[in-house]
């Protein structure tokens, strides 16, 4: 997979950064396919393109010891994403993730599924909507960098509207709901809700390029 992205950018392609989404960072041990060697592939195959690298943790592994790895050595390229209410993000941060700088500190909330418990961005909690919400307003109070929500598919027009206008995030993850991404109508379907959007409101947002830097 880096090869090929190694190779896209061979041929100028735009890439900006890869979300690593570790589902089981500590499956592990130091030396047995471990994080380091994860993220020693991405410094040699990614970064020296200039691809960045976000590592993704879901809250309940912040505690272990892939997400210290990352938090202890990460460089100017790398962020760290954890996934949560926006509350247990930022407190999992505070707690695990203090050496990690506020700019590099990204908030994500989704589901493969987007509409389930969607919600309508109003509520006090809980919802996807409202928690994207909540994240939004805590990025602008400077405890995040970032915030990302996923997964938008294809006829979701309203809630990337929702998403990306009441919510305020920062990027959307778009294909399928259950699996994996390919080119095909639907996905691009979904590219076009996002893109849309952005053009309705050229003035405010835009596409990032690749030397945009998000962190």
């Amino acid at each position: 997979m880096f090869r090929a992205i190694q190779d896209q950018r061979r041929n100028s392609k735009t890439i900006n950064f890869v979300w690593l989404h570790l589902k089981k960072p500590d499956e592990y041990k130091a030396g047995q396919n471990a994080i380091e060697g994860l993220r020693d592939l991405a410094r040699k195959y990614l970064q020296l393109w200039g691809v960045r690298v976000l590592y993704g943790f879901y809250r309940s592994h912040v505690d272990g010891r892939a997400f210290g790895v990352i938090r202890d050595n990460h460089n100017y390229l790398e962020a760290v994403s954890i996934n949560d209410k926006a509350a247990n993000v930022h407190k999992s941060f505070q707690q695990y993730g203090a050496k990690i700088q506020n700019t590099k500190r990204v908030a994500d909330c989704g589901y493969f599924n987007l509409g389930f418990q969607f919600g309508n961005c109003s509520e006090q909690d809980y919802y996807t909507c409202t928690e994207l919400r909540h994240a939004g307003r805590m990025r602008d109070e400077g405890n995040f960098g970032k915030v990302f929500g996923w997964t938008l598919a294809v006829d979701q027009a309203d809630f990337a509207n929702a998403l990306l206008g009441t919510a305020r995030v920062d990027g959307l993850i778009y294909g399928f709901k259950v699996t994996s991404y390919r080119d095909h109508e639907d996905t691009r379907a979904a590219f076009k809700d996002i893109q849309t959007w952005v053009q309705k409101h050229s003035v405010t947002h835009y596409l990032a390029g690749q030397d945009v830097s998000p962190w």
